[in-house]
């Protein structure tokens, strides 16, 4: 027992004392003060003197069966209950404090009692439960007056306390790509039977996510259990690799230069993940996308320009024309398809030119071989027929269609048809 309590105890005792033979002495000067008290006022004062000194020993023995009156009980307060067999029934739970501050039994002689408990009470009637001691137990209370005893059982209920619940995770850590699914697969069950709910905190709050191609990263989320009582809490690693999303160009429309001109090609292309980017491009463009062109580099040019972001690339294609400095000659006709019949001459009127009024060579192929052409009665159809000028360095052509229409000859009669 506590020292402050046996103080406390001996000093409420010793009070008692102290009142019991005040009132004594009063009542000694009511009567004029008789020369002795009467027997029962001595009796009184010997059963307090005995008292004190029972207490006194039981403090001084700190297993000692302390009177049950005096024991605090931290038991929550319940109204009595019966069992289905008669018996009283105390219910508490793990980890409370078991003891009976209101077990009272009366002697018909005024004798005192005294209290034994069966286990698993102590001697003092007392068990501190604790986690694992959830059950139902019969117990046996005996009063006794030292002569006889009468014994009561009752039935003590140990709740089992709230257990958390249990929670189990399918992965602790999941490894997806941007733009994929996040799945979390969580299980929980509760030890007492209770409704568990999951919820999730964190990069998620729910059990699925759909990442985009923004989310690269190690993200954490925490996934709780809750029984409305008590919760677990787990911990999964997400973790989102980067994928690349390769770069778009712009498409570049042909462009006509002229010998000796500089072309510099100025691409413009974007990357959705902000990558820098690097152009290439083809002959006869250098590296930088530029071309210093030169009197004989006359031509069309098939140039490919691709950008890259070091992993994806996209290219556009364009033709780059590189007009001679000599103009080529110009050729012009009235018509480009002559109609004559059969038996007519077919004439081309070409004007042909040249704009450094240089010395051409004139060809006709195909169906004639100059400007002029006379037809017989074989010719009827159609025919092309190529022109070509050239002044040396560059060269024109023009094509033509002549339409040669068929013409119906009356018969003729053969010599000697009439000897």
């Amino acid at each position: 027992m506590d020292t402050r309590v046996r103080k406390i105890i001996l000093a409420s005792l010793t009070v008692l004392i102290v009142l019991m033979l005040t009132g004594c002495a009063l009542k000694d000067f009511k009567i004029k003060r008789k020369a002795q008290v009467t027997d029962t006022e001595m009796d009184d004062i010997d059963k307090a003197l005995e008292e004190i000194e029972k207490v006194s020993e039981l403090i001084e023995q700190e297993d000692a069966d302390v009177p049950i009156e005096e024991m605090k009980d931290q038991t929550p307060s319940e109204d009595e209950e019966i069992d289905e067999s008669g018996l009283p029934i105390k219910k508490v739970k793990e980890g409370e404090l078991i003891s009976f501050p209101n077990l009272k039994a009366t002697d018909p002689d005024g004798d005192p009692i005294t209290y034994t408990f069966s286990s698993p009470l102590n001697q003092r009637g007392m068990w501190q439960t604790k986690e694992g001691d959830a059950g139902r137990y019969k117990v046996t209370i005996t009063a006794s007056d030292g002569v006889n005893k009468v014994s009561q059982d009752v039935i003590l209920i140990v709740k089992a306390l709230n257990k958390p619940p249990k929670l189990e995770l399918a992965e602790k850590e999941i490894i997806v790509k941007e733009g994929e699914k996040v799945i979390l697969t969580a299980r929980a069950t509760d030890p007492d039977g209770d409704e568990v709910e999951i919820s999730y905190t964190g990069w998620m709050l729910m059990p699925t996510k759909v990442t985009d191609y923004r989310d690269a990263g190690e993200h954490t989320v925490i996934v709780t259990a809750s029984d409305g009582k008590e919760k677990v809490q787990e911990e999964v690693k997400v973790i989102v690799e980067n994928v690349n999303r390769g770069p778009k160009i712009e498409p570049i429309t042909d462009i006509v230069i002229t010998e000796g001109d500089k072309i510099t090609i100025e691409p413009r292309a974007t990357d959705p993940d902000g990558d820098d980017l690097r152009f290439e491009y083809s002959k006869p463009v250098d590296n930088m996308g530029k071309w210093q062109t030169q009197e004989g580099d006359a031509g069309k040019y098939r140039i490919t320009v691709t950008v890259t972001d070091g992993e994806a690339e996209d290219q556009t294609s364009f033709y780059l024309v590189v007009e001679s400095l000599n103009k080529a000659p110009i050729i012009t006709v009235p018509a480009d398809v002559i109609y004559v019949n059969e038996g007519e001459t077919v004439s081309i009127n070409a004007e042909i030119t040249d704009p450094e009024n240089d010395e051409m060579t004139i060809t006709y192929t195909g169906w004639m071989n100059s400007d002029t052409y006379v037809t017989d009665y074989e010719d009827q159809g159609t025919h092309k027929v190529i022109i070509k000028a050239t002044d040396g360095i560059n060269t024109a052509e023009k094509e033509l269609t002549v339409v040669v229409k068929d013409i119906n000859r009356a018969p003729v009669f053969e010599t000697g048809a009439f000897d």
